[in-house]
């Protein structure tokens, strides 16, 4: 039987030749399986997060034991995820991949962006933010067109 094609058809990466495009293809093994449940938790744990801060910012920084006062400390490591998150998708040679981590950056642009402007803050800068990830958006698309 032959090799699948690699995801998307244009991965270098040796793991993406071995996996199937799409995950009803893939046969039940206990790698799936697991996946799938590493991956539903990690959805459900995130959306617990956002919309406990969602409902009350204040009262959610509470639950999730953050304080205020320490909130630049604590960005400065979300930054620091950024750039491990970034790498690891770069080394990954998908452009879907990157496209999707390009997509939640944009997200979070546009949120601080929506926040800043209601209460007429200076937003700029998240503003760039959103059309570099617009931007990259765009070439990931482009690379996964043209193959």
């Amino acid at each position: 039987m032959p090799a699948p094609p690699p995801r998307g058809g244009h991965s270098a990466h040796p793991a993406a030749r071995a996996c199937p495009q799409r995950l009803d293809q893939t046969p039940m093994t206990l790698s799936t399986i697991l996946f799938a449940i590493a991956a539903l938790f990690t959805l459900a744990v995130n959306l617990w997060i956002v919309t406990t801060m969602w409902r009350d910012p204040l009262g959610g920084l509470e639950k999730l034991t953050h304080r205020p006062e320490q909130l630049p400390q604590v960005m400065t490591g979300r930054y620091a995820m950024f750039v491990v998150l970034t790498v690891l998708a770069i080394a990954y040679r998908d452009p879907l991949v990157l496209m999707g981590l390009l997509v939640g950056y944009l997200v979070a642009s546009i949120a601080d962006t929506l926040i800043y402007a209601r209460r007429n803050l200076p937003y700029a800068k998240h503003f760039q933010a959103a059309i570099a990830c617009t931007i990259g958006i765009a070439l990931c698309a482009l690379a996964i067109t043209l193959g």
